[in-house]
């Protein structure tokens, strides 16, 4: 589970959207024709299963056969067979402004969908009928992936700000009851929040600290403190342990706590940035962006190796059984921030999670649009106008996936299917 201290509130999509908006048919045509050229001597292409044609810049959600995709212009909400991609139902939801799309979550054969506007909506899942509406819970707000703890689904929408960051309207984070769209509370927006589905918690981040809080209630059942006037913390949980980085810059350190009731377990020195739990529970990784990669025992905090990864790299990084992925930054993950166009090119990456050893590197001539998420032997990018399926043991290009927009987010991988979102629809492939 990754997780940042970057509250800036601005997204991937949004910045990409407004780039290909500035760059018009044209742009896009030969951003599409110069990977063209480059792609003849990739690997071979690999035809869709099925194809969904809309505006879609994310918010894609797989839930046993139905993959649900919120559209923008028009505002729809579709259920699509997992299988052949047919439309089992389409549903009118809220109002997006065009910068950001609605997110959903299911439970319980129940789809819900959070609104830029602020609307929350429940469908019935079998047939898409309405059950309920909640909101405005504010004016305009940038919607997080919802997520259903119990009989509570928790919502929350960004603070809106203008050019030059002044908050224009305050975000908000709330438990609403899944039966009867009751709001059941409501509190300010944390910077991070995360479920915890074992321990039945809600997990989030102020600048007062980490808090893990009753999603019936929204109350905390304990905290953690941060450090004073550094901001809001960056944590990320393991399988018995929140790991937590805080302090003032050049005074940063790693924390581990008992994630059921908050008990200190080790501090240590550590490196300013995003920060990584491995799967296993046995690692926690902190990447800054610009070229540095620490390894620390969960154990007992002790740094087990440090490594030099590439400039310019995603903050989050992919630990997936003995290797650790990481992909360039796109127009908007610059650490510089230097905008599409700029010539900067693309790369994946893969570190050895034993000694932070570079086991392979592959340059692309494209940006990287997305994380590497994996999928058994492979690791899947989006470049440009395509899918690409590396493998992860060689970083060998296996196949790629040619889609008619950018992607837009990170793909979903379920059972032994690809469903990558695009800015002009959803593709499907089998990995």
């Amino acid at each position: 589970m990754n997780a940042t201290g970057d509250v800036s509130g601005i997204s991937r999509r949004t910045v990409l959207r407004g780039s290909l908006g500035v760059l018009g048919l044209a742009g896009a045509g030969a951003l599409a024709g110069a990977c063209t050229a480059d792609e003849e001597d990739g690997p071979r292409k690999r035809d869709a299963a099925w194809t969904f044609d809309g505006s879609v810049y994310g918010g894609l959600t797989v839930d046993g056969g139905t993959v649900y995709v919120p559209t923008t212009g028009p505002d729809l909400l579709y259920a699509l067979d997992a299988r052949t991609g047919d439309t089992r139902w389409s549903a009118k939801g809220g109002n997006s402004t065009g910068t950001e799309p609605d997110m959903v979550a299911v439970a319980s054969g129940t789809v819900f969908r959070v609104s830029q506007d602020g609307l929350v909506h429940a469908y019935r899942a079998s047939d898409g009928k309405r059950l309920w509406r909640a909101g405005p819970l504010v004016q305009e707000g940038e919607p997080d992936r919802p997520f259903v703890l119990g009989s509570v689904l928790c919502v929350q929408l960004r603070a809106r700000s203008d050019e030059d960051g002044r908050v224009l309207e305050p975000g908000v984070l709330c438990g609403i009851d899944t039966a009867s769209g009751r709001v059941l509370w409501r509190t300010d927006m944390s910077w991070l929040f995360t479920p915890d589905p074992e321990r039945g918690v809600l997990f989030r981040s102020t600048p007062d600290g980490v808090a893990a809080c009753d999603p019936a209630t929204g109350r905390e059942r304990w905290r953690v403190p941060g450090a004073r006037g550094a901001g809001a913390p960056a944590f990320a949980l393991g399988p018995d342990t929140v790991h937590l980085v805080a302090g003032p810059k050049g005074n940063t350190r790693l924390y581990a706590y008992d994630a059921t009731g908050g008990a200190p377990r080790w501090d240590v020195p550590a490196l300013d940035g995003t920060i990584s739990a491995a799967p296993d529970g046995r690692a926690v990784y902190l990447h800054d962006g610009r070229g540095r990669l620490h390894a620390h025992s969960a154990a007992d905090g002790r740094r087990t190796w440090t490594a030099t990864t590439a400039p310019y790299a995603r903050d989050e990084v992919v630990p997936y059984g003995g290797t650790i992925l990481l992909s360039s930054g796109d127009s908007y993950h610059g650490e510089d921030g230097r905008q599409l166009g700029d010539d900067r090119p693309g790369y994946v990456l893969a570190h050895s999670t034993r000694t932070g050893r570079t086991l392979w590197r592959r340059n692309r001539e494209q940006p990287s649009w997305t994380l590497p998420v994996p999928a058994g032997r492979l690791a899947l990018v989006g470049h440009d106008t395509a899918w690409w399926a590396y493998d992860i043991a060689t970083g060998e290009p296996r196949w790629r996936l040619a889609c008619d927009g950018a992607p837009a987010d990170d793909p979903v991988v379920r059972d032994g299917m690809l469903y990558g979102p695009n800015t002009e629809g959803v593709r499907a492939v089998r990995v």
